[in-house]
């Protein structure tokens, strides 16, 4: 009777059941979905990324160093006019005797200064004329020397005398002669600057504490009005430079011989 119920009882228990082959397919798919899928992503993603950056590579602008500072310019030499090309000579104006004449009193009364006129060397008879002067100033920004080597003049143009207009002579003259003066002499085969008798001559040195002044005396003897320049040249630690005169570009006005009539202040 016991093994009877005992063989009863095991025929009730079902026995465990076998996975099947679609089962663990199953499993396995989603398993693939779970683990592998995202794996497959991410890798993909990192392949893209790469791809990217080395895209940008190829194309991005290189990236160079900083250049090097520029060296620090050397002291520079100021060269300066000092007021306009002309002290004891004569001014040319392009107006009559008589209109320059009262223009001349209204301008020593104080009520109306005269225009700037055009410097006009001295003429054969003159008495108290000088041919032209142009001031000059050297002015060195530092304590460091500056060496001035020399100077040249230059033609810029030229063009025929007026043929009417009016002289002025002169007026109180008599300043003494600058320790450096120089003569200039501007005409058609070359022009030349040469120290004045008893004058100190190029070169010399410029420094901060002791600047130079320096007379320059023009004179043509082409009769015609001329336009003419100056260059300074210089060196500065072994470099050397050049700075130009010119009257802002427009180059010096100066009138050669000529037989215009003249006025004298204070006389007839």
């Amino acid at each position: 009777m016991s093994e009877m119920t005992e063989v009863r009882a095991s025929a009730e228990t079902p026995a465990p059941e076998r996975p099947s082959k679609w089962r663990m397919l199953r499993d396995r798919g989603q398993w693939s979905v779970v683990v592998v899928l995202p794996l497959t992503l991410a890798v993909a993603t990192m392949a893209v990324e790469d791809l990217r950056d080395a895209v940008k590579g190829l194309f991005a602008t290189p990236v160079s160093a900083p250049a090097p500072a520029p060296a620090p310019e050397p002291p520079g030499l100021a060269v300066t006019a000092v007021g306009e090309l002309g002290g004891c000579s004569n001014t040319y104006y392009p107006m009559s005797r008589e209109v320059l004449r009262r223009a001349d009193r209204r301008s020593l009364s104080g009520a109306e200064p005269l225009p700037p006129g055009v410097a006009v060397v001295r003429r054969a008879g003159d008495t108290i004329q000088e041919d032209p002067v142009l001031g000059v100033t050297l002015q060195a920004p530092s304590a460091t020397a500056i060496v001035v080597t020399g100077v040249t003049a230059e033609l810029m143009s030229s063009r025929p005398l007026p043929t009417s207009g009016t002289l002025r002579e002169p007026f109180g003259c008599g300043a003494a002669m600058a320790q450096r003066a120089f003569d200039v002499r501007l005409d058609g085969r070359g022009s030349t600057v040469r120290a004045a008798e008893g004058s100190a001559d190029f070169p010399f040195k410029v420094a901060g504490a002791d600047p130079e002044y320096l007379e320059f005396q023009v004179r043509t003897e082409l009769p015609r009005e001329v336009r003419f320049r100056l260059r300074v040249s210089w060196v500065t630690q072994g470099e050397a430079r050049e700075s130009v005169l010119d009257d802002g570009g427009k180059g010096y006005r100066l009138m050669g011989p000529n037989r215009l009539p003249s006025f004298r202040p204070g006389g007839n």
